[in-house]
């Protein structure tokens, strides 16, 4: 099953360190990313930036909508992304009706100025693997298993394309 995790940092470069982890962790088969970004919010600054670790083949157009999508769920709006048009605006609606309100809830308490998150999409995690390595960087890691009907449009847009880039 496909699982959208955020792992929340309490500072600005946290996400950054945890993209390395998270590359590791990948090498050693804890889990298989299909596309993953960095939210970096600065403090004073009137929103995060998103940062891609993944890059697809011909997708950077849609992928980015999607993930700005995404983003916008979580720190700007319940209706956010919506203007992300076409296809993609249609899969951030249905991965917003299939992610509950309490986990994204949690998540905006936790995306904050001056704190950073990784929006990570994988499978196949290895929670004796993951568990230690996110106590280690003291991040709040928080999982939302997604519908299998929705996995694979999600597989479609973000395709796997070898390590990762961040």
């Amino acid at each position: 099953m496909t699982s959208l995790t955020v792992w929340c940092f309490d500072t600005p470069v946290g996400a950054e360190a945890g993209a390395l982890r998270l590359k590791g962790l990948e090498q050693k088969d804890a889990l298989v990313v299909h596309d993953a970004v960095e939210l970096i919010w600065m403090p004073g600054a009137d929103e995060p930036t998103v940062r891609q670790l993944r890059h697809g083949t011909g997708e950077g157009s849609a992928k980015g909508a999607f993930w700005g999508g995404v983003a916008g769920i979580f720190v700007l709006a319940p209706i956010a992304g919506a203007a992300v048009g076409g296809a993609v605006g249609g899969l951030v609606a249905r991965l917003r009706r299939g992610v509950s309100d309490d986990f994204i809830a949690r998540v905006r308490e936790q995306i904050t100025p001056g704190t950073s998150a990784l929006l990570v999409l994988s499978s196949n995690a290895k929670a004796e693997l993951i568990g230690p390595a996110i106590e280690a960087m003291d991040a709040t890691l928080l999982i939302a298993e997604l519908d299998d009907d929705l996995s694979p449009e999600l597989r479609a847009l973000v395709p796997e394309t070898g390590p990762s880039a961040g």
